[in-house]
């Protein structure tokens, strides 16, 4: 993706965008922010803009050779640790800093960028720890992260913290309106995916979604026989985390009916019964359902019955 189209946090990457062209970097950055709001994707892209032989105020040109050759990865001054591999071990580490020690031969620098860096185990952390102490003259580290408390805290000390917030609802709305869908519907589809551009992308593209979120809705206003709707609740282990989020999005809206504030629906239909639900629930009840819903949660990541806990749920809602 060029720079000019990455979304969110605008400000911070016009920042990061100055200081790399200016030569002001920090040897070793730590990249936070949840799952899926660009930091992988603005780390690329800043490095082709910042190495663009024909820049401009928007970024990159997307045509001159360093850009085709970060395009294609094959830049001999970059090099990209992804989070294909479950575990980073210790052996590709050492290849990785031989490979910092290397001089540039282009741009006078090396950068490396590592998604998902805890994904080193302590043998790998340690190894690297002494490149972050003392790394060599040029080069650039960019650690990205999602989970920086998995990372040991002499790694996160000696490196310059830049936190990504999600996009808020206006940065996204031109992509939804591109879409097709209007200001309400984007607002839930951007709630469903929890601030995660990646995850609303999918959403856009997904034609089983809406069906399954209507069903989902359904179920939660209608749980008619618990046994049966538990049953399917409990069959969706797969999407597990995406059925807790949506459902946490819609007790959120929820919450804010009696101030005035109205549920993020999709349609007409989907609109109809978070209303039903939302008569049903007020007050103390409320209270009542997101205790439920924490306990719900909490016991899914243990080895329970899935299908009693969310029977259990239900039962709160009615």
């Amino acid at each position: 993706m060029r720079f000019k189209d990455l979304i969110g946090n605008a400000g911070l990457r016009k920042s990061l965008l100055t200081a790399f062209r200016a030569g002001r970097t920090h040897s070793t950055y730590l990249f936070l922010g949840k799952d899926g709001i660009g930091k992988w994707t603005t780390a690329r892209a800043l490095v082709a803009a910042a190495w663009c032989e024909q820049p401009d105020e928007n970024g990159d040109c997307g045509q001159c050779p360093s850009c085709v050759k970060l395009a294609q990865d094959v830049h001999p001054e970059l090099r990209l640790v992804d989070a294909t591999e479950r575990i980073i071990k210790i052996d590709q580490i050492r290849e990785l800093t031989e490979w910092l020690w290397l001089k540039g031969f282009s741009t006078g620098r090396r950068i490396l960028l590592v998604d998902a860096a805890e994904r080193m185990n302590p043998q790998s952390q340690n190894c690297f720890l002494k490149t972050l102490e003392e790394p060599p003259p040029g080069a650039v580290i960019i650690l990205i992260s999602a989970n920086p408390g998995a990372l040991l805290p002499t790694i996160r000390s000696r490196c310059q913290k830049v936190r990504f917030l999600p996009p808020t609802h206006a940065e996204v709305m031109p992509l939804l309106v591109a879409g097709g869908f209007h200001a309400e519907a984007g607002q839930a589809l951007l709630q469903a995916a929890d601030g995660s551009i990646r995850t609303l992308l999918r959403l856009l593209e997904d034609k089983q979604y809406f069906a399954f979120r209507r069903e989902v809705v359904r179920r939660l206003a209608e749980p008619g026989d618990f046994f049966e709707t538990g049953k399917w609740f409990a069959e969706q282990k797969e999407v597990l985390p995406e059925v807790f989020t949506l459902i946490s999005s819609l007790l959120h809206d929820l919450m804010g009916l009696p101030y005035g504030s109205q549920p993020a629906a999709v349609d007409p239909e989907e609109r109809t019964a978070l209303t039903a639900l939302a008569q049903r629930l007020h007050g103390r009840r409320m209270l009542e359902v997101l205790d439920e819903f924490v306990e719900l949660r909490k016991r899914s990541a243990t080895n329970c019955n899935l299908q009693l806990c969310f029977e259990r749920f239900l039962l709160a809602l009615v």
